[in-house]
C-alpha cells in the first residue's frame, strides 16, 4: 500500500482501514491511480541529494511553476469530484485543505522572494527546504489523487486529468536531475531561505492531514469495511 505523505504519517496511521478495504474495485483503482505519482515522487528524491540546495534563481522559479502546475491539478481534480459526489465533498474537502496551505507555502517561501531576487539580479539561491517542499507537492497530489479516485471509481474525466498529471510529474523529475548539477558560484550574491516557515506551516498541515485522514478513513469504512461479511 503507497497511501502515504512525505513523513509517512497516512501510512501509519491509515494501513488498517485500508487493508480492510483491500477487495473494494474502486479501492484497488485508487491504488493504481496513485502508484505512477507516487513512484515520480519516489524518483524525485533519489535524484535530489538532500545536501543540494543551491541552485540559479530562474531554476527555482521554474521548478515552482512546474510543482504549482500539479497542485492546481490536483485541486481542479478534487473540486470537480466534489461538485459531482456531493457525498464525498468532506473527505475530498479535507485533502484540498492540505494542497492548498502547500501552495501557500510555496507562494510565500519560493515564489515572491525568487521574484524579487530575480528582479534584484540575484542569480542563485539557498533554498534549505526547497527539497522537502517540492515532495511533500507531489506525495500530497498524489494522495489527493488517490481520494478523487476512490470517490470518482476511475470516470473517464478522471483517467485523461490523471493522464496529464503523472507527466507533470515525470516532467518534474527530469527537470530536477538537471538542476541539481548546477555549481554555484562563490564569487556571487546568494539570497538565503531559511527553514524556519516551512516548519511552522509544516504543523498547520499536518493537522489537516489528521483531518484528511479522518474523513477517508470514515469513507472507507462506510464503503467497504462495513460491508465486508464477517469472518
Amino acid at each position: 500500500m503507497s497511501y502515504q505523505s512525505a513523513d509517512g504519517f497516512f501510512g501509519d496511521l491509515f494501513s488498517p482501514v485500508l487493508s480492510a478495504a483491500s477487495d473494494g474495485i474502486c479501492q484497488a483503482k485508487a491504488e493504481a491511480a496513485q502508484k505512477p505519482l507516487d513512484d515520480a515522487r519516489d524518483e524525485a528524491a533519489r535524484s535530489w541529494p538532500t545536501a543540494t540546495h543551491i541552485f540559479r534563481t530562474v531554476d527555482v522559479l521554474a521548478l515552482y511553476d512546474q510543482t504549482f502546475a500539479i497542485l492546481v491539478a490536483a485541486s481542479h481534480a478534487i473540486d470537480k469530484q466534489a461538485a459531482e459526489n456531493v457525498s464525498d465533498k468532506q473527505m475530498l474537502r479535507a485533502q484540498q485543505s492540505v494542497i492548498q496551505k502547500l501552495i501557500g507555502v510555496g507562494t510565500e517561501k519560493y515564489l515572491i522572494p525568487s521574484q524579487k531576487a530575480q528582479a534584484a539580479r540575484i542569480e542563485q539561491i539557498d533554498a534549505v527546504d526547497l527539497r522537502k517542499w517540492v515532495l511533500s507537492c507531489m506525495s500530497e497530489s498524489a494522495t489527493g489523487y488517490f481520494a478523487v479516485a476512490l470517490s470518482a471509481c476511475n470516470q473517464p474525466w478522471f483517467v485523461k486529468a490523471l493522464g496529464a498529471v503523472v507527466a507533470a510529474a515525470n516532467a518534474v523529475v527530469e527537470f530536477i536531475k538537471k538542476i541539481v548539477r548546477f555549481v554555484y558560484n562563490t564569487g556571487k550574491a546568494i539570497l538565503s531561505i531559511p527553514g524556519d516557515i516551512a516548519d511552522m506551516v509544516a504543523k498547520a498541515v499536518l493537522i489537516a492531514e489528521v483531518s484528511a485522514v479522518a474523513y477517508v478513513g470514515y469513507y472507507l469504512y462506510k464503503h467497504y469495511y462495513k460491508k465486508a461479511p464477517a469472518k
